[in-house]
């Protein structure tokens, strides 16, 4: 899912915690606001702008514990 694309890309963010289980995911794209915050393992979007976008993600889990945030573009 890396490079420039002229169509429209779906994404998808997926997070396991095989202790306490995945309590939410945080995610947001090209810097975006508010943060998209999702109770759940998976977070799917789609982005339908062309050309390069930056997601910047993290998880955390049933303890209280989250990851450091990753980035992508």
């Amino acid at each position: 899912m890396y490079g420039w694309y002229n169509h429209d890309v779906d994404g998808r963010i997926k997070a396991r915690d095989a202790l306490s289980g995945v309590h939410s995911i945080f995610w947001m794209i090209d810097g975006s606001s508010p943060l998209c915050f999702l109770y759940s393992s998976v977070a799917e979007f789609n982005l339908s702008n062309e050309g390069v976008h930056e997601i910047e993600y993290s998880s955390m889990d049933s303890a209280g514990n989250s990851e450091e945030i990753r980035i992508r573009s």
